[in-house]
């Protein structure tokens, strides 16, 4: 079979809104003021895969985003980090995820998962799972001992005979 990808990665694309220097995180009740702002693709799904890009690999993203402003920013960012988005469902009833990071001498992340909570099997294909030479399951923090225990994602690398974060072969 033809590899067309290095790396395919399923998982989360939803945008970062990071508030830096914010000297104390505020309490309940009250407020803080940020000395700047960046907005920015997030997700560890679409990091990875835009890190993979970066590294020079060819690298394509499976997922789910919203019909909507961040849907259509995550999809330009990951593309333009050279990432194939083309796997990416967009849902018309779903929002993207969304995550406020704040930070300064300390820090918090506030996040709204979005459309990936319904990435389900039947959005994911077998296309670019065969087609990668290592699949990314979802939110993984390292390789985990269970792929049955990661949701669709890494239900979907099973079903279609790939062992997540392994090579074909090893």
């Amino acid at each position: 079979m033809c590899r067309v990808y290095d790396v395919a990665v399923v998982g989360d694309l939803n945008v970062d809104v990071i508030l830096s220097g914010v000297p104390d995180l505020p309490t309940a009740g009250t407020s803080a003021i940020a000395a700047d702002y960046a907005f920015a693709l997030g997700g560890s799904a679409a990091n990875a895969a835009c890190g993979a890009a970066r590294l020079g690999l060819v690298t394509c993203i499976v997922g789910k985003v919203g019909d909507d402003y961040f849907g259509r920013y995550t999809m330009a960012a990951a593309q333009n980090a050279g990432v194939d988005t083309k796997w990416v469902v967009i849902s018309p009833t779903d929002r993207t995820g969304l995550t406020v990071s704040i930070s300064g001498n300390d820090r918090c992340f506030l996040s709204y998962r979005g459309a990936v909570e319904t990435l389900s099997e039947a959005d994911i294909t077998r296309e670019p799972l065969r087609q990668a030479r290592l699949v990314l399951p979802p939110d993984v923090g390292g390789i985990p001992r269970d792929p049955r225990s990661h949701g669709p994602g890494a239900r979907a690398c099973l079903r279609h005979r790939r062992s997540p974060a392994r090579p074909p072969g090893r």
